[in-house]
This record gives structure tokens, sequence and C-alpha cells, in this order.
């Protein structure tokens, strides 16, 4: 047993100690004898510090699996490697960059990057100022590498989920292709003073892009002409605020979907984080009867083939009462 790098193991009275320093995260743990103590100390000790490598734990077996459990219950262990996880970034923005850092933390990530895009003066301020005006795909690798070994920076494998970034608009290309291959995927648009999150697409279960972007053209018939026009004009410069606050609610929708930790009816909510940080929830994505997704179509699961007030099916036509049909 090993606990988490910089846990500390404080004296709590006789007979008991406490794990973690934090006011608001500890737990105490009391009837422990002399070699129960001393376990705990060598526990929390770095690797290679003093002789906890050569010694055994203490106590009866029962006991520390109780004390083990308890920890773990309260995440003070060391629970060894991190889970790997396979990230595609799909176009790329500030916060997009600030996500995949803040995903090295707690799993084992490789990562793939596509965007052809370059360095502008909102970039730069999370790159060297060598950085400004080179292509955005090399330089984010060559920022992250310090962070992720930069063989996983060139994944070539089916990413576990795939973070689709746009300025000003997303290209429906992009999202089309992952639907295709069912690979979920967080839709992420960089504004002229903010970005929007979400929704988190999981093809064939939840609202597409396509379902978006045709609920917003019916309620503005002028947003086609807009982002037409748009797409071409160059953002200006966001707080660093919106790039942060975006980058980290981004990797914590991912972090909840990649490990079970998400309810699934907020998966279509689009987050909208503004120029102070804030983030609020403006909108939420709804199925389009007339895409190809399917979503706007299919029932709910749990739901019988005959809604209430709804007439069966008429039955297939079959060969008459009393009369054998012909074979082939």
């Amino acid at each position: 047993m090993k606990l988490r790098k910089g846990t500390a193991v404080l004296w709590h009275g006789q007979n008991a100690v406490q794990i973690g320093s934090d006011h608001y995260h500890h737990t105490v743990i009391e009837g422990l004898d002399d070699a129960e103590r001393a376990w705990l100390l060598r526990a929390s000790l770095p690797e290679g510090g003093g002789r906890r490598s050569r010694a055994r734990p203490a106590g009866p077996p029962p006991r520390r699996a109780l004390i083990e459990s308890a920890l773990r219950r309260t995440r003070f262990l060391d629970e060894g490697p991190t889970p790997p996880l396979f990230v595609g970034a799909v176009g790329l923005t500030p916060a997009t960059v600030v996500a995949l850092g803040a995903l090295a933390d707690g799993f084992a990530l490789e990562c793939s990057i596509e965007d052809s895009g370059l360095i502008d003066e909102d970039f730069q301020r999370f790159f060297p100022s060598t950085a400004l005006g080179t292509l955005r795909a090399p330089s984010a690798r060559r920022l992250l590498a310090h962070r992720i070994p930069l063989a996983r920076l060139h994944c070539q494998s089916q990413p576990h989920i795939a973070i689709v970034s746009g300025d000003r608009m997303i290209d429906p290309a992009r999202t089309e292709a992952l639907t295709a291959v069912d690979t979920p995927h967080l839709l992420v648009t960089r504004g002229e003073t903010g970005y929007e999150v979400g929704p988190l697409v999981l093809p064939g279960a939840t609202p597409c892009h396509h379902c978006v972007e045709s609920a917003r053209i019916a309620d503005d018939p002028f947003r086609l002409a807009h982002l037409r026009h748009g797409c071409g004009q160059p953002l200006g410069v966001l707080t660093a605020s919106a790039h942060l606050a975006a980058g980290l609610l981004i990797a914590r929708l991912v972090r909840a979907l990649c490990t079970g930790a998400f309810d699934f009816a907020d998966l279509p909510a689009i987050h909208v984080v503004g120029p102070d940080g804030g983030t609020s929830v403006r909108e939420r994505a709804r199925p389009d009867p007339s895409c190809a997704c399917g979503i706007g179509t299919a029932r709910p699961p749990g739901q019988s083939p005959t809604a209430p007030g709804e007439q069966p099916p008429p039955p297939a036509p079959g060969p008459a009462p009393g009369r054998r049909s012909a074979r082939p």
C-alpha cells in the first residue's frame, strides 16, 4: 500500500493518526497499535525513502484490508498506473490546449492533433513568443511534450473521444466523419467574447451537431449567411479567464464521460463561458426529426412500441384464412 504523494500522516492522540492535513478532506483512523502506526508512516514515504520497500505491513490481514478500504474510499491511496485515454483534438483553440494539459493529470493521455491554422495573438499568451505565426498543431505538440511523451502526441488509434474545436463555427464535415464511425465528440466554439462548450455527442444516442444547427437556423433564417460571412474574419483576443475556465470545463466533461461519472440528461447542454470565466447553460440540443442521426425519430429507451393514444400498426398482409401459401 502507498499513499498519494504529498499526503501527510499526523499524530491524532493516543492510538490514532490523521491522514491528510486539509481541513475539509482528511480521515482519522483510531484504535491503532504501534506497528500499524509505523506501517501508515512508511506508506507515506516516497519511493526509496528509508526501509519502506523492505518493510512488511503490520496487523492481521482483515484489519489491514479495512484500513486500506477506508483510505481508498477517501481517495488517499496511490492507485498505481493511471488509465489510458485516447483523445482526438480535431481543431485547436487555446481552451483545447488547456484541457489536454489538465487531462494529462488523471490519465495516461495519448492524442492526435489536427489543425492547419496559425498561432495568433490569442494563442500566444499560452505559447512562447517565438511561436507567433507558426502552425498550431506542431506548436501544441511541443508545448505539451513536457507533460505528455512526444510519441503519445502522434496517436494513430481510433480515439475514445474527440474534442472538435472551431473559431466562430465548427466545420460540419468534421463532426459528420466522427458520427459515421460512432466516435463520441465534444463541440467547442471560440467566439468573440467567450466560448460555447457542448453538446457532448454520443452518436445514435444524443443530438448531434446538425441537430443543433438545424434548430438555430429555424429560429434565425439569417444564421447561415452570417456564418458564411463571419467565419473568414479573424477573432480578437479573449481574456485569460475565458480560456482557462473553458479549458477546465472541457477537461471536466471529458473526464466525467470517460469515468462514467456523468448524468445522461446533461450531455445535450451547451455551456456558455463569458469573459469573466463565468459558466452557464443557455441552451440544450434538441433532436431534429429530419436529421440523419435518427435521434429525432427514435423512441426513448423503455417506451413501448405503441405510445399512449397511438393506433397500433396494421398487420402485415398474409394468405387468406384456410388457404396455404404457395411455395416459391
